[in-house]
């Protein structure tokens, strides 16, 4: 990564954390939206936005083949359509999203997609690709899909807890880790990324 994507990424980050703690620019999705677009819609386009930014991106750098590549990109796919299908298919929603936040949230998923493209796709070569070793990619691997499971059982856990109840009230969860965490299911994407 080069200095001028290191900045971007810290500029970046940081004007995300400074608007949001700071109540100057909140972000108005879930209990705090007003109104706006369907909720199912509006999360699948903010997923699908990075998805198809990844994709594209891979493709621009010329869809590199060798392991180390096409595991990353398998990674990054199967994450976003892991959220888009969670989207439609598994999550209870309150409320309605509104169009800014979808705008907004799909615009501060894309950008670090499209950075961690540009680092493992145009930078990283084949032949230093083809260095690293192959027990080094399978724990990375093992590791993501921990996380990914981890997080989608604690998702269902959270879906399930509306249905069964039959109420968008939020309500406590349990389960899980989520008598040992707070947000089990926000643990789990972090040890996926």
């Amino acid at each position: 990564m080069n200095s001028v994507d290191l900045a971007s990424s810290f500029v970046f980050g940081a004007a995300a954390f400074a608007t949001e703690a700071s109540g100057f620019f909140n972000i108005p999705y879930s209990k705090f939206s007003k109104g706006g677009v369907a909720p199912r819609w509006g999360f699948f386009t903010l997923y699908f936005v990075p998805l198809v930014a990844h994709l594209a991106a891979w493709l621009a750098y010329g869809g590199p083949v060798s392991f180390f590549h096409l595991l990353l990109l398998g990674m990054y796919m199967s994450h976003f359509t892991k959220r888009c299908l969670e989207c439609l298919y598994l999550h209870e929603y309150s409320t309605k999203i509104s169009p800014i936040s979808v705008v907004a949230i799909a615009v501060a998923y894309t950008i670090p997609t499209l950075l961690a493209a540009k680092v493992h796709n145009g930078t990283m070569s084949i032949k230093d690709a083809t260095q690293i070793p192959v027990s080094r990619l399978f724990l990375g691997l093992a590791i993501f899909i921990i996380g990914e499971v981890g997080n989608f059982y604690h998702h269902m856990l959270l879906s399930n807890l509306r249905r069964e109840k039959g109420t968008k009230q939020y309500l406590i969860p349990t389960g899980g880790l989520f008598e040992l965490v707070v947000c089990p299911h926000y643990f789990f994407e972090i040890i996926a990324w």
